[in-house]
This record gives structure tokens, sequence and C-alpha cells, in this order.
């Protein structure tokens, strides 16, 4: 098993998520634009830098993409492991 954290900009390409798919479980964290940008360090992002609301620009131009290549949409609003257990979890009952 292998983990890629992909960058945001990988799902506006069809090409690259007809690859991840036909051979990957896809994952899509989801967390609140407003907990990203009140609890995350944003400032060292690509694209975003300090400007919160590219946040938002970002987040409505993928949401869509990001809810239809996902087979399973994890909220990741709270601590990390809780985020981390339930993709485990989930990926131990599909691949069993």
């Amino acid at each position: 098993m292998f983990v890629i954290a992909a960058g945001g900009g990988i799902i506006k390409k069809e090409v690259n998520m007809a690859k991840l798919n036909s051979n990957s479980v896809i994952f899509f964290l989801n967390r609140n634009v407003n907990v990203i940008i009140n609890n995350d360090d944003i400032s060292n992002r690509p694209l975003i830098g300090n400007h919160k609301e590219k946040v938002f620009e970002l987040y409505n131009e993928r949401i869509d993409k990001y809810k239809k290549y996902c087979h399973f949409e994890i909220e990741n609003n709270g601590d990390p492991e809780e985020a981390a257990d339930e993709i485990i979890n989930i990926y131990l009952k599909v691949e069993s």
C-alpha cells in the first residue's frame, strides 16, 4: 500500500484523475475553509500565501471535482489522528 498526498491542482486534469482512479482508493479530506483560515498556517502554501480570500476561491473552484473523483469523503475539521483512523478503518474494509 502507498499513500500519495497529491497537491490540490492534480484534480484539475481529467487524465490525472483517470490514472489515479484506475488503481487507487481516493480519499477526499474535506476541511472547512474557515478552519483552514483560522487554524492552519497557510503562509507557506503554493498559490495562497497570506491571501485568505484565495482559500475560498480555490475551494469553490475545486470542491465539485473533489467530490466527483473521491471514493470516500472524510470530514477533517478536528484531530488529524481521528481522520487518519477513519481512513485506515475504511481502507481495511475495502481491502478485505
